[in-house]
């Protein structure tokens, strides 16, 4: 894990503290440690974390109130968390997800 890039950490430690609550969709997530604590856990510094996490809402993949996340689309995170495992399709990159200002089909 250490060396995947923090996006990547960072979805796979949601999804984990995700397990057990169903496929039930959009999943909520109360975070209960401060984020120098998840930001330690990920190997990264708090402000990397703050970012990778303002990255998933930019990309509307989660919204952040406070201390509660809810995941609004698992699949994307777990696009994210298993880059190459995914039917063998290369990883999409944040940067494709929810692009403000790009051009919609």
């Amino acid at each position: 894990m250490v060396t995947a890039d923090v996006p990547a950490r960072l979805a796979r430690w949601l999804l984990r503290r995700l397990e057990g609550q169903g496929a039930a969709q959009p999943a909520r997530l109360v975070l209960t440690e401060l984020k120098q604590s998840i930001a330690a856990q990920l190997g990264t510094t708090s402000e990397t974390f703050s970012r990778a996490l303002r990255r998933f809402a930019d990309a509307g993949i989660v919204q952040v109130q406070g201390y509660e996340l809810t995941v609004l689309d698992a699949q994307a995170l777990a696009e994210v968390a298993w880059p190459n495992t995914r039917g063998g399709r290369a990883r999409r990159s944040l940067a494709t997800f929810g692009r403000v200002g790009a051009a919609s089909s």
